[in-house]
């Protein structure tokens, strides 16, 4: 048995319904049994729980040896979005594997990659090049149904805003120049 302060502490509870509201109260309260489902169903045992943006992530092995990351959310919607873009990005070193998905569920189980830093905890944004080559990877989903994704000016607008949501110092800063990555889109 899990235990549930592990699966979700009262600091990432409120993270969680400030993101998505108190619809997500009963996604919250279920969540210990989610998470005890997918472990037996994938073989996976976790070491550590980590809050994102829009989900609970927990870092564990799959059948005892390969590194993975379990990543479960209330927004159905985001874990389907997810799912359809790292299908379309397998081809590219630039997004993780996608292992197994159940959308449906709100949940995605991830190659876990190393050193798996967070772009939050960065203390600055990678150089513009880096940038560029990267959503130039992102670009090449020939052959994939994308048409249900956010363009990529609208997803990285939305990614930057969740940071800046919690970075307000890096916005005053002026580290995050949106002109930037406007022109990236382009």
């Amino acid at each position: 048995m899990l235990d549930p302060e592990f699966v979700l502490d009262a600091a990432a509870r409120k993270r969680l319904l400030d993101r998505f509201g108190p619809d997500a109260e009963p996604w919250c309260d279920g969540l210990a049994g989610l998470v005890a489902a997918y472990c037996q169903r994938w073989g996976l045992e976790l070491d550590e729980a980590m809050s994102g943006g829009t989900s609970r992530v927990f870092l564990g092995r799959q059948d005892g040896a390969r590194p993975v990351v379990l990543k479960l959310t209330p927004d159905r919607s985001i874990a389907e979005s997810e799912a359809i873009a790292l299908r379309a990005w397998a081809g590219t070193p630039h997004a993780v594997d996608l292992l197994e998905s159940d959308p449906g569920a709100g949940a995605l189980l991830l190659d876990r990659v190393t050193p798996g830093t967070k772009v939050a905890a960065w203390p600055g944004l990678p150089p513009f090049e880096d940038f560029a080559e990267l959503l130039a990877g992102l670009r090449d989903v020939a052959g994939h149904d994308v048409a249900a994704l956010r363009s990529s000016a609208e997803g990285v607008e939305f990614i930057y805003g969740l940071i800046a949501g919690g970075r307000a110092t890096l916005m005053s800063a002026g580290s995050c120049r949106w002109t930037w990555w406007r022109a990236a889109m382009r």
